[in-house]
């Protein structure tokens, strides 16, 4: 982009509108270069048959996961997409010994060979990494044009706002027991994912001040009820401590610690 800048300065708004141009034109150019051609010259070779059948179920499995956002089935998924990496890995090696195998001895074979992968000119890409590939990420494309030096100066200083301590002046954000019994109870009520014994039904006629807790008989065992879902496990029914208005709005357990 340093090639493609202006040698002229820009006072008018004419001069805005013909920078604009000049830009749209190199950014056009650069991103028409480093595109390959649409048609290409020689037919693709068609992939076998269990990758084409892996690939579609890769495509399936993936339309099921963004439905049912499963970790078990984007487990499945990863796996899947890493085994036809392999696999197409494998048929693009296998394929560069067999074009290497049919050629001859002859220097006719081996002019043959060369020219197939030699016929088509490698693209002038405008975004390269430091080892030679190619970088079509959208940071890479916004940073040639975008002011660098103002989104790093933003970072390090949100970086420095928080992890400065709080200043003195600062008074800390503090929630009392009272504003969290508050919230609690103009929040609707609603079930922990999972199953268990309490339907929707149950939890509308408890108390507004109450509250359920799963509890169990036997510690050691926790871990094998909770898995199979019934056993030592058993719902108790709490009741909330009323609210005592005082002076300060708060309750009067907190304002006796304080």
């Amino acid at each position: 982009m340093a090639e493609h800048s202006p040698s002229f300065r820009v006072e008018s708004p004419a001069d805005v509108d013909r920078l604009a141009t000049d830009l749209s034109a190199t950014v056009s150019n650069a991103l028409r270069e480093s595109r390959l051609d649409a048609e290409s010259t020689r037919r693709q070779p068609q992939l076998p048959a269990y990758i084409q059948a892996m690939i579609e179920e890769k495509r399936k499995l993936r339309r099921q996961w963004q439905n049912l956002r499963c970790p078990t089935m984007k487990t499945r998924l990863n796996a899947l997409a890493a085994k036809i990496s392999d696999a197409l890995e494998t048929v693009a090696v296998e394929s560069w010994h067999s074009s290497i195998e049919r050629a001859s001895d002859d220097w006719s074979g081996m002019h043959r060979l060369y020219r197939q992968l030699s016929r088509k000119p490698s693209p002038i890409r405008p975004l390269m990494a430091s080892d030679g590939t190619p970088r079509y990420r959208a940071e890479d494309r916004a940073n040639p044009t975008a002011d660098v030096q103002y989104v790093e100066t933003i970072e390090r200083h949100v970086k420095n706002y928080f992890e400065s301590p709080i200043a003195l002046t600062e008074d800390p954000v503090v929630f009392s027991p009272g504003q969290v019994q508050k919230m609690n109870r103009q929040t609707r009520l609603r079930k922990a994912p999972g199953p268990d014994r309490v339907t929707n039904e149950a939890l509308l006629v408890f108390p507004e001040d109450a509250f359920m807790s799963d509890c169990c008989d036997n510690y050691g065992m926790y871990t094998t009820w909770y898995s199979r879902g019934d056993g030592g496990m058993h719902h108790q029914m709490y009741h909330a401590p009323p609210m005592i208005k005082t002076e300060a709005g708060v309750n009067s357990d907190l304002k006796t610690k304080m």
